[in-house]
């Protein structure tokens, strides 16, 4: 995780313990349409570092205040995209997610903790159960 990922409203969503998995990385047609997502990245200060990065990487969800269509279509115009053989993108919010950004040498970002964590507590809890 870079210094401005620590300093985006995203992390401090992630300290309140909201849920930054549904917030950010909405699943498609789902309830959520991101707009929450993105008033929020409207306010913050590293928006700029965030769709940066997000344009030159292949990451799902909101960053920048965009989607991956979005940042899609956005390359496409420029006449830009991604580096062939680029890694696929994680899979936020999940344990495979958190796998993911290990098998890359990062840190798991919020999202994929959070989703690391309640996958393990339900499997605890179905453990549990039996």
């Amino acid at each position: 995780m870079t210094a401005w990922m620590t300093r985006g409203l995203c992390a401090e969503e992630a300290k309140a313990d909201l849920s930054v998995a549904e917030l950010f990385f909405p699943d498609p047609g789902g309830k959520n349409d991101a707009l929450e997502a993105k008033d929020l990245c409207s306010r913050c200060t590293v928006q700029v570092d965030c769709l940066r990065f997000a344009m030159s990487t292949a990451v799902d969800g909101i960053w920048g205040g965009t989607t991956a269509k979005e940042r899609q279509e956005m390359r496409r115009r420029m006449g830009t995209s991604l580096p062939s053989g680029w890694p696929r993108p994680i899979d936020h919010g999940t344990e495979a997610g958190a796998q993911q950004h290990r098998r890359r040498g990062e840190s798991p970002c919020a999202a994929c903790r959070e989703g690391s964590a309640r996958e393990h507590r339900e499997r605890r809890n179905r453990a549990a159960a039996k």
